[in-house]
């Protein structure tokens, strides 16, 4: 599976299909900052962990109402519409200027790196995502002893959301091609082991 971004230079901010402007979102992404098409993100784990049929399971902003129970529509349009303030930002709605990366660990060929803002804080970024897994409260079932200290959760990005993150993540790494954790069409962002 891989998720491909081609630029089209008639939409709006840079996204590569007009039919992903989600009605409801479309002036907050009308006003975000050009991003480069031709990016791509790869499941850093292979393909043999994708689930049948996920590729195609991101949803438009607006229908997700109809699959999540119990939701404030307004906390949630208010959440997606959150741009920058300090060193916390949507990578899909924030600017990638002033951002810079630093080699955090590296653990065999491996290396981690981390997004810092221009006043060499590290960047604390927040996205707006449907939770699809998630152990932040309860640790992990079957795990090991060190697996109760690694937190992490998988959320899947609505389909505008996900063009520009991965454009956005592109740009601050310089790389047209990345690798991430994902399961199936949800990202997964997990803390490391204490």
């Amino acid at each position: 599976m891989m998720f491909k971004i081609q630029y089209n230079p008639n939409a709006p901010c840079g996204v590569s299909n007009l039919d992903l402007q989600d009605p409801l979102l479309k002036t907050s992404y009308a006003e975000a900052p050009s991003l480069p098409g031709g990016c791509s993100l790869l499941p850093s784990f292979g393909a043999a962990h994708q689930k049948p049929g996920e590729v195609g399971g991101r949803l438009s902003f607006s229908t997700w109402g109809n699959e999540m129970d119990n939701t404030n529509a307004l906390t949630i349009y208010k959440a997606g519409r959150f741009k920058k303030y300090k060193n916390y930002m949507n990578l899909s709605l924030a600017s990638p200027a002033g951002l810079s990366t630093r080699l955090a660990h590296t653990y065999g060929t491996t290396k981690n790196y981390r997004l810092h803002v221009s006043t060499n804080s590290t960047a604390i970024v927040v996205s707006c995502g449907m939770c699809t897994e998630s152990n932040t409260v309860e640790p992990v079932s079957g795990g090991g002893p060190s697996s109760r200290w690694r937190k992490f959760i998988s959320f899947v990005l609505h389909n505008q959301e996900w063009e520009r993150f991965v454009a956005f993540l592109c740009v601050c790494f310089k790389y047209q091609t990345m690798h991430c954790a994902m399961s199936g069409p949800a990202v997964q962002i997990s803390t490391d082991k204490a």
